[in-house]
């Protein structure tokens, strides 16, 4: 900045001090009269007149050995000198040649040094300087000589002698004195003589030639000495009359004082007229000063270019700037630049406090961010430990490596790694028993309980955190009881209940309800209704536990036959139209009966049967109605309800009961046609079933009442799976099998059930033993014959091995990915099952074959089918959910793939999350919604770090959201970073070209 001002003040001053010069033509005298004439115009300093009459008279006197010969030749010289003629220099270069001892030599010389330094030919006019002295020179001379000597001095950075050479006319009252006090006064400046370049400076400081640029030294050296008041107050004033070239600059000065006070808001407003003014070339120093003056005034956008560009060069201000940028970034919601701002800035170590400081930072806001992708956040930590040791804030970095080892998924290292650190203090412990406790919950819900136990055992090793250790002692009793071991789940279930403060803990009420629980699954129902009772005085506001314990507590009643408090229990389900409430009216309705009151029973149950038409429990009601009319005595109402059963639910297993049912009452009275048709439906409907033997057996009796067996026995003939004549060799032979199958050996029983498919192809037992077969060779793992004996039971009309057996083939099917008859599979069983768990399974692989065929609209129908099932858990309706969005996305309509995928990322913490999340963000990004799409990209950084690859693909997206609003350089840094750090070969040549792209466009 001072060679700038100084080289502009130079150029100035050139031409102040190289004057031009003129000639005028010449005229011839006698030669006497010609030296006079001629002398007479030299001391008029009319040397254009004098320089011809002095040339004439040494033309005339042809003597040079003369005096005034010698006089005219010096004369003549320097007339020529003082025009500027093209030959001075050659003229005064034969007159040192032509007088060598001419008493006019010391002045020759001078103008010699005079033409020299108006060449700008500075060692030369020293040298020719060098060869005169002032003493000899005119005292009107002195003051040009000592100027133009200093002056090339300067020039040739001899500062000292130049110093020297300006020192000597700093008092002269000639035109040179300014001058000379200027390049004094900026020689000393340079120096840092401060008080000696301001006496020179004040000199001058109202000089017209010099008051534009003097004020800029004197407010600099104001700066220097730290007079910051100073130069506030009169650089204000010398703004108004300051060069264009100089406002700039002071400015800055102005601006860089305000900032030495702390005066921020003031310092703004000056650094900003500073960058107006086209401040270009600004050093890290610099951009420093005006990013934190921004950063002061809360203008945190503007800061970041400046701290970007101060972090460039090291400096003593470049961990400061990586600081106060992560800061900057932190403040304008792009953590993630924060993160790596802060990173930089730690690692840095010019000051230690900062160093802390930016770590505590990075630590928390990849905690935050759910990691970092490209660091390893524990190694960084843990170097800090090992070359910090001993520091003060040592117990700070344990504290920061056990949250980061929190946050992590690889519990296991965490927990090595504190058990080797030798740093166990009361704050580690806690954060040891919290990793522990939270390892040991998340291997809990993999199912690993194995491990889960483990590390609740190491939860429960220091009492530093004594919830973390109440609440490991719960989960160890969950683990028991998940495997079945109830009396030690019982012992830690009372351990956690009796331990004081427990009632205060998140899991007591649960810790009540397994409890009781536990007694219930042991039949222990008097202990299982004392804590169900307790559970439920909890006041838990989980309305699915507390349904569920009242019905459990009802029915421990039921089983103990204690119908009143039972039907009360099941009665405040109803009322509260909970979750089950269908269950609570078909168990009511049991205690009405069991009482005898079957009126009510059968009003019970009447309602659920029009309230809960979708309920499992609907056929089983209708066959309940009906069966109780049957008691009543009541067979015009038990037909009604039997044969709704039969129209309504014809899949149902109770179908073939109820139509069986119905061919009693019709014979019982008397209607023995309409009895013989029902009971014909049964054996031509269901096949070689119990109830289609039932029905030949009651067909009999009715043909011998009518006198008609021979009809009987040629209808009975006509069935295939009925040998009158052969039916005790038929009944032995699957006897001998079916013996090994019930004593559990498989490999005994298929031979001979198969040696009785071989003898009875149409046997009546040739279901039964196809179902014996199925099961067999699915346990001894021959997966082939159990599918081929499952499809055997399939082929027959609905019966009661349909459901498992479509179940198992379909299950195999999916399995070997033989989509399409598994989705036919699933489907059927989807219209059939019964149990719950059974039906949400059939939806749930109905759903996947479906898309996995490309049958979207099943898809999204079968989705929604199991959305709606109110038994399907949390991650399948998440899936479900997935599977329409994904469906929709195939089939185009992307409005409502959007919607289906904005389900499934409020719903999934994994990579379908991560899947949805992404897209969600490419959606706002077609949309022209740059702004939502970057603040969802980074959400998709923070809440699914452990997918990179949907993470790098969002930061891809974010490239091109920076460069369509111009921000070419972050774009092409956010590319960098993918191509330096992520693994993906895919992702990384997608980036690569994407940079290629940017940087071909620059």
């Amino acid at each position: 900045m001072r060679k700038v001002i100084f080289s502009i003040v130079l150029l100035i001053l050139s031409f102040i001090y190289f004057p031009a010069s003129a000639q005028k033509s010449v005229y011839y005298d006698p030669p006497q009269e010609t030296y006079r004439q001629a002398m007479e115009s030299f001391r008029q300093q009319n040397y254009g007149a004098a320089a011809p009459l002095f040339e004439r008279y040494m033309a005339e006197n042809d003597n040079p050995h003369d005096a005034f010969y010698e006089n005219a030749a010096y004369y003549y010289t320097v007339s020529n000198v003082a025009l500027g003629n093209k030959n001075a220099l050659q003229q005064v270069e034969h007159f040192v040649t032509d007088y060598p001892e001419s008493a006019w030599l010391p002045k020759v010389y001078f103008e010699l040094g005079k033409l020299y330094f108006k060449s700008r030919k500075y060692t030369e006019t020293l040298e020719a300087f060098s060869k005169t002295s002032p003493e000899k020179l005119t005292r009107e001379q002195q003051p040009e000589y000592y100027y133009k000597k200093g002056y090339s001095e300067l020039s040739l950075n001899e500062f000292d002698e130049a110093a020297a050479s300006f020192s000597q006319i700093l008092d002269s009252k000639s035109s040179y004195g300014p001058a000379a006090n200027f390049y004094y006064g900026h020689i000393q400046y340079q120096k840092g003589n401060y008080d000696e370049a301001l006496m020179s400076f004040k000199t001058i400081e109202n000089n017209k030639k010099f008051n534009k640029y003097v004020p800029y030294y004197i407010l600099h050296i104001y700066f220097e000495r730290g007079n910051y008041q100073q130069v506030i107050a009169e650089g204000s004033s010398y703004l108004q009359k300051a060069d264009r070239k100089i406002k700039g600059e002071v400015n800055r000065l102005i601006a860089n004082a305000y900032y030495e006070l702390g005066d921020y808001e003031n310092a703004l407003s000056y650094f900003e007229d500073y960058e107006r003014m086209g401040a270009k070339n600004l050093g890290s120093d610099e951009h420093y000063r005006i990013g934190y003056t921004k950063f002061r005034n809360k203008q945190y956008n503007a800061a970041i270019t400046n701290f970007q560009k101060a972090s460039e060069t090291q400096s003593d201000n470049t961990q400061n700037a990586w600081y106060n940028l992560g800061f900057c970034y932190l403040y304008t919601h792009q953590k993630k630049f924060a993160q790596n701002a802060f990173l930089n800035a730690y690692r840095e170590e010019t000051y230690p406090e900062i160093t802390a400081d930016a770590l505590y930072n990075y630590v928390k806001l990849t905690i935050e961010l759910g990691g970092d992708m490209y660091n390893d956040p524990v190694t960084i930590v843990k170097e800090y430990i090992e070359t910090n040791n001993g520091s003060e804030k040592i117990s700070n970095a344990y504290e920061l490596l056990g949250q980061l080892y929190l946050a992590s998924n690889n519990y296991e290292a965490a927990l090595a790694s504190l058990e080797q650190s030798g740093q166990m203090n009361p704050e580690l412990q806690a954060i040891y028993q919290e990793i522990a406790f939270t390892s040991a919950v998340s291997e809990f819900n993999k199912g690993n309980y194995e491990q889960a136990m483990t590390n609740f055992d190491k939860a429960t090793k220091f009492s530093a955190d004594p919830e973390v250790k109440l609440n490991a002692l719960f989960w160890k009793a969950e683990g028991l009881y998940r495997n079945k071991d109830y009396e030690g789940a019982l012992k830690l279930y009372k351990a956690f209940i009796s331990t004081p403060g427990s009632s205060g803990s998140e899991f007591y009420a649960a810790a009540l309800y397994n409890f009781a629980y536990t007694y219930f699954n042991q039949k222990n129902y008097w202990q299982a209704i004392t804590y169900f009772k307790k559970f439920l005085q909890t006041n838990s506001t989980k309305r699915e536990l507390v349904s569920d314990a009242t019905l459990r507590l009802a029915d421990s009643y039921f089983i103990l036959k204690k119908f009143d408090e039972a039907s009360a229990l099941y009665d405040r389900v109803i009322q509260n139209n909970a979750k089950d409430a269908d269950y609570a009216l078909y168990q009511r309705a049991f205690c009405y009966g069991a009482k005898g009151n079957f009126n009510s029973k059968i009003s019970s149950l009447t309602t659920l049967s029009q309230r809960y038409k979708k309920s499992y429990l609907y056929d089983d009601a209708l066959y309940e109605i009906a069966s109780t009319y049957v008691i009543q005595n009541d067979p015009r109402h038990a037909i009604i309800y039997f044969d709704k059963l039969v129209k309504e639910k014809p899949q149902s297993n109770l179908a073939k009961k109820s139509l069986l049912k119905l061919g009693f009452i019709y014979y019982n009275n008397n209607q023995n046609e309409k009895a013989i048709s029902t009971l014909k439906q049964v054996v031509d409907k269901y096949p070689a079933s119990t109830e289609a033997r039932e029905a030949l057996s009651t067909l009999q009796s009715i043909y011998m009442d009518k006198g008609a067996i021979d009809e009987y026995f040629a209808y009975a003939n006509k069935l295939d799976f009925v040998q009158v004549s052969t039916g005790e060799q038929d009944s032995l032979v699957f006897t001998t099998g079916e013996n090994q199958y019930i004593n559990g050996n498989c490999r005994e029983a298929v031979p001979k059930l198969e040696n009785y498919l071989q003898q009875f192809p149409q046997g009546g037992f040739v279901l039964k033993t196809f179902y014996y077969l199925s099961d067999c060779y699915e346990k001894m793992g021959d997966e082939e014959k159990a599918l081929k004996y499952n499809l055997e039971i399939i082929g027959f009309p609905d019966n009661p091995y349909t459901a498992g057996a479509l179940l198992k083939a379909a299950r195999i099917e999916y399995d070997r990915e033989e989509f399409d008859p598994a989705k036919k599979h699933y489907q059927h069983l989807a219209d059939i099952a019964e149990d719950k768990g059974m039906l949400v399974e059939a939806l749930d692989g109905s759903m996947r074959c479906s898309y996995y065929t490309a049958d979207y609209r099943n898809a999204i129908a079968y989705a929604q089918l199991l959305i709606e099932s109110g038994t399907a858990d949390d991650n399948q309706r998440v899936y479900a959910r997935y599977i329409s969005a994904k469906s929709y996305q195939s089939m185009g309509n992307t409005d409502k793939a959007i919607e289906a995928f904005e389900q499934v990322e409020q719903g999934s913490a994994d990579e379908m999350g991560a899947e949805a999340k992404y897209e969600l963000c490419l959606s706002a990004f077609r949309k022209g919604q740059t702004d939502q799409s970057e603040a969802l990209i980074y959400e998709l950084s923070e809440n699914y770090s452990d997918y990179p690859y949907w993470v790098a693909k969002g930061f891809i997206l974010l490239a091109d959201i920076y460069v369509q609003r111009g921000n070419t350089f972050q774009a092409e840094q956010t590319l960098q970073s993918i191509i330096d750090n992520f693994e993906g070969d895919d992702l990384r040549q997608v980036a690569q070209e994407k940079l290629n792209q940017l940087k071909s466009q620059n």
